[in-house]
């Protein structure tokens, strides 16, 4: 899983593994328990995307970071009111989506897609230099 502390949601489990199984990064969480199917996670990974650094925390930690990070300063939204005529419309448009099944073409464009992003990673990942 991935989270924000907003939102959580299945993420592209190829990329994760590629990164916690690199020669450069498996070592450094070898006595960290993230969790699997089997198992439920005792730490969590922390991905800071701004200042482009990982970090483990036990769950709570981490939960609590998550949870933290958007009140911050960060302007909350304001809760959004339709109409009915709106609601309808958007029901309406998700329906349409939700009865859309992709061909096989699209489902295999996409599984491409993916794999040029975990190569990417992998790439990206080789071309790290570990600080000494």
């Amino acid at each position: 899983m991935v989270s924000d502390g907003l939102v959580t949601f299945t993420g592209l489990w190829p990329g994760y593994l590629a990164y916690v199984r690199h020669k450069l990064v498996h070592p450094l969480l070898t006595g960290f328990n993230l969790g699997s199917s089997e198992c439920p996670a005792d730490y969590h990974l922390i991905i800071d995307l701004v200042e482009r650094q990982a970090f483990v925390a036990s769950c709570k930690v981490a939960d609590r970071f998550q949870a933290t990070q958007w009140k911050q300063g960060v302007k909350q939204e304001k809760p959004l009111s339709l109409s009915s005529e709106e609601m309808e419309n958007w029901v309406e448009e998700l329906e349409q989506q939700l009865l859309h099944f992709p061909s096989m073409d699209e489902l295999m464009s996409q599984i491409a897609e993916d794999e040029k992003l975990v190569a990417a990673l992998e790439h990206w990942l080789d071309d790290q230099t570990p600080s000494s």
